[in-house]
């Protein structure tokens, strides 16, 4: 590959911010990276900062599970405690009858205002989107209701 600002010298790698090939005399090495000698300096460094940013947040999310050998054990995840207001909360709320049966007319509801309110197409195939949804989940309700409950104690 040539350098795109010296088209008789070779490149030696890709600006981070243009991805123009660069030769030696136009990159700037800006350690994991190479940019173009003023020009993507700046950019170069806010991507790789962003990217940096993002796999600094993205480590905690890795290791969600821990894997036991033990099969007397359920596996449980290391993020939340079983005892935690959110998976309580959590609990509660898709296990009761309002939740049930308020979620599918909610977004049936939803997918009706968004066909009515334009006639774009993008927003009038998210409404169909929506009601349908609803409307699965009134169907998947009205199927559970009918089958026997289980007492889990």
């Amino acid at each position: 590959m040539r350098c795109f600002y010296h088209q008789d010298k070779e490149a030696v790698g890709l600006c981070k911010s243009c991805a123009k090939g660069v030769c030696a005399e136009c990159a700037v090495d800006l350690g994991n990276a190479l940019a173009c000698r003023n020009r993507c300096e700046e950019r170069a460094q806010s991507i790789i900062k962003i990217q940096d940013h993002a796999i600094q947040s993205l480590k905690p999310l890795q290791p969600r599970m821990q894997l036991t050998a033990s099969a007397a054990r359920p596996l449980q995840s290391s993020a939340q405690p079983k005892d935690s207001l959110a998976v309580k909360w959590g609990k509660l709320g898709r296990s009761t009858r309002w939740f049930r049966w308020g979620s599918g007319p909610y977004y049936v509801l939803v997918g009706i205002i968004l066909i009515l309110v334009d006639n774009d197409t993008a927003q009038v195939i998210l409404g169909v989107c929506f009601g349908g949804f609803g409307i699965f989940s009134l169907v998947q309700t009205r199927r559970r209701a009918r089958l026997p409950r289980i007492e889990m104690r």
